[in-house]
């Protein structure tokens, strides 16, 4: 099938790095969800709270890009894996984390934190709807890089030849 040419084969991956990206998601997608839950919230204080959440979003945004230059220089299989399964990690956590938004309200009107509430009852804003539409492209592009790139190498051995 068609389809098969696309899914990642994981077999030059080692235990470790299965590890490392499954580690990775957990991470991505708690920061990623609390990050969408809160990023309206402007208190300071609840903002220095919040802090390394929002380190662990900046840090994805530039590792994101970082795959994707990596992907286009270093053609070895187990970077190929490694950029295709960091990409559906990221697609994944972050139509997890838009699907999230849809729950029934989990939280009563009492009084309660504003962290606590927010993670609760979650009301994205703008801002959460463009990163989460940010990190599925950023995914979707970790995604396919290797294999448009296999297949633009393949096409210009092939033109090299003639």
């Amino acid at each position: 099938m068609k389809i098969n040419k696309y899914l990642p084969k994981l077999d030059h991956l080692t235990w470790y790095d299965k590890v490392l990206i499954g580690l990775t998601a957990v991470l991505i997608l708690i920061s990623l969800y609390v990050y969408a839950c809160t990023c309206s919230i402007q208190t300071i204080a609840i903002l220095k709270q919040l802090e390394p959440f929002f380190l662990v979003i900046k840090s994805l945004d530039f590792l994101c890009v970082l795959m994707i230059i990596i992907g286009l220089f270093f053609q070895t299989q187990r970077v190929i894996q490694i950029q295709q399964l960091f990409g559906l990690v990221i697609l994944g956590t972050a139509i997890i984390v838009a699907s999230l938004q849809f729950l029934p309200n989990m939280v009563n009107n009492t009084n309660h934190s504003r962290i606590y509430y927010s993670l609760l009852h979650p009301q994205y804003s703008i801002i959460s709807w463009l990163n989460l539409l940010w990190f599925s492209t950023m995914g979707l592009v970790n995604f396919f890089t290797p294999i448009f790139n296999s297949h633009f190498i393949s096409i210009n051995k092939f033109t090299n030849r003639n």
